[in-house]
């Protein structure tokens, strides 16, 4: 199942009815799948995400891909997406978004515009 967590343009939180469906999962995943990352450091981090705010902006989204067989909630999460409708991805680690650890993040290496569009086809026209 894949989660969506967006902004709509009054920039109030939104949750967006769950994914279930097998092939726009598969479309989703193959869209992302064997994308080329790099580590972001907690400053860039920052500056890219306007230390949070642009998570607040319409337009952008929190997508959570999610094992429905696991039982444990905390296991459950197989991935963490942002799209920013900008055209960039940030690619969160799942191990690290519990704790008190700060949670790890990676960028597309190359343009990710293309994708980010295909991505925003998919959440906002079904």
């Amino acid at each position: 199942m894949i989660k969506i967590q967006g902004v709509n343009e009054s920039n109030s939180a939104v949750d967006y009815p769950p994914i279930e469906d097998l092939s726009t999962i598969k479309k989703i995943i193959t869209l992302i799948d064997n994308i080329e990352v790099k580590k972001l450091s907690p400053s860039e981090e920052a500056e890219i995400l306007n230390n949070g705010k642009k998570l607040q902006q319409g337009g952008n989204y929190f997508i959570l891909l999610i094992n429905t067989k696991e039982n444990d909630p905390t296991k459950s999460l197989c991935g963490a997406l942002i799209v920013l409708k900008e055209g960039r991805l940030i690619f969160t680690d799942p191990k690290t978004m519990s704790g008190k650890q700060r949670t790890v993040s990676y960028i597309t290496s190359d343009d990710a515009s293309d994708i980010v569009g295909e991505l925003l086809k998919i959440i906002e026209n079904r």
